[in-house]
């Protein structure tokens, strides 16, 4: 019975887990803070300059008051909105597929970075 007991404590501690309370949600606002692709060198941005919005209903909304530098690699260059999905590991933006998750309260979005491919950090707004 003793054992029993214990086995049913433990299975309940294992179960009882919930998300981390203190994880960033992918909804919301994000600033762009860098981006960097294909051993360019990184681009920098500042609070506001680009701001990434991902709605509830799948609508990612890209705010750019300013121009981005037409050398750039950023995938996404243009104020406007578009249809993204997710899964718990993966975002669909247009064509573009990212690995995405977070470094503390940083968002990153990745493409392959191991083999020089696109990572984009955020920071929430």
């Amino acid at each position: 019975m003793r054992y029993l007991f214990l086995a049913v404590i433990f299975f309940s501690l294992l179960t009882g887990c919930s998300k981390d309370e203190n994880q960033p949600e992918l909804q919301g606002s994000w600033y762009l803070k860098s981006f960097q692709c294909c051993l360019a060198p990184e681009e920098t941005y500042e609070d506001g300059e680009i701001t990434w919005t991902f709605g509830e209903e799948g609508v990612l909304t890209v705010e750019i008051p300013g121009e981005v530098d037409e050398y750039s690699s950023l995938p996404l260059k243009f104020s406007d909105t578009y249809m993204y999905t997710s899964t718990s590991k993966t975002i669909k933006i247009k064509s573009l597929v990212f690995d995405y998750y977070f470094e503390g309260k940083t968002l990153v979005l990745a493409d392959s970075p191991e083999t020089d491919g696109s990572i984009i950090r955020f920071t929430a707004k």
